[in-house]
């Protein structure tokens, strides 16, 4: 009965600007009804205004009608349905999983800066509380201004999703 941990991936943890960074959640299957709300809009240190929109292949935002008919107690309903204005909301009904992808666009940026992307995770039914807080940190650079070397050789896919070593 007890939920299973999300994993969280950033298709890179280097991106540049013009670029998009894709931040994807995953549930396991149990059986509990859980609430996950991932930022709309991200800053950085700089205060650099990032936004990010869901991905069409994973499952869709819930909105006020969805929130609605969990039939909260009208304290949470109305938190959860203000909290909609901030992040996009996804509910995971019992029995079911879910992959939840949002792309951010990389707008213009100076030089560098770290991103993360906030993540929170309630679990309703059986009760149990909430967690989350950050999700994953990021760098974005700008590489007319900003040049990376890496020390270790990285991994990437192919095409054909053959992993080869990136020069």
């Amino acid at each position: 009965m007890y939920t299973r941990y999300p994993k969280a991936f950033l298709d890179s943890f280097i991106v540049a600007s013009g670029d998009t960074a894709r931040f994807s959640y995953i549930m396991e299957c149990d059986n509990s009804l859980r609430i996950i709300l991932v930022a709309k809009s991200i800053t950085t240190d700089k205060v650099l205004f990032i936004t990010g929109k869901p991905a069409k292949e994973t499952l869709k935002p819930a909105c006020r009608e969805d929130i609605k008919k969990l039939e909260f107690p009208a304290f949470y309903e109305k938190k959860f349905i203000k909290q909609l204005e901030e992040d996009y909301c996804y509910v995971i009904e019992p029995g079911e999983g879910a992959t939840i992808t949002v792309v951010y666009d990389i707008g213009e940026i100076k030089d560098c800066a770290l991103v993360t992307v906030p993540v929170s995770r309630h679990i309703i039914k059986p009760p149990g509380g909430g967690g989350g807080g950050h999700g994953l940190t990021f760098m974005i650079y700008n590489p007319n201004v900003v040049q990376i070397k890496t020390l270790l050789r990285l991994l990437t896919k192919s095409e054909k999703g053959i992993y080869r070593t990136k020069k």
